[in-house]
């Protein structure tokens, strides 16, 4: 089925199920509850990681993702976790990811297309049926919804080299 059958036959108003995001353009100190003062940049990449590590402790079947060596670090014994379980793990890895576990294809000049896209981006998809992708150190976008599953299966090239 192509995506445009798919689209026709599948007519919903297909939007993410949640958008994190973060504006460089805001202050970047948030008080807390206390008085104190939190860090929103942090907060926002936190929570981001937060999702991620949920996505990957919920996952039954398969994980497949493109990350960044600085957040493969805070995933990594998760990933090895899900690993161990049985889960298909195959990895698109900047920054020249060491991984002794699932499949991992080294993507070369990590820095300059960190700089040319913006920071680094994310891409997680679990099980076909729940992913979370964008920059992850201001903005990413979570969903459960299958028609925006199947655009980015088929339009991601890099998952194509790796389903």
């Amino acid at each position: 089925e192509d995506i445009q059958s798919f689209i026709r036959n599948n007519k919903s108003n297909a939007k993410p199920d949640k958008h994190i995001e973060f504006n460089p353009y805001q202050p970047f100190i948030k008080p807390n509850t206390d008085g104190t003062n939190v860090d929103l940049c942090c907060e926002v990449i936190y929570e981001i990681k937060q999702k991620l590590t949920e996505i990957i402790k919920s996952a039954k079947k398969d994980l497949y993702m493109e990350v960044w060596l600085n957040d493969f670090k805070y995933i990594e014994q998760h990933l090895f976790d899900a690993y161990n379980r049985g889960l298909d793990i195959k990895i698109v890895g900047y920054d020249n990811i060491q991984c002794p576990f699932g499949t991992v294809f080294r993507h070369e000049n990590g820095r300059e297309l960190e700089r040319a896209l913006g920071g680094r981006k994310i891409f997680l998809l679990a099980d076909n049926n729940e992913g979370i992708f964008g920059n992850i150190e201001n903005e990413v976008l979570w969903t459960k919804s299958p028609e925006i599953i199947f655009l980015l299966t088929t339009r991601n090239h890099k998952i194509f080299l790796i389903i």
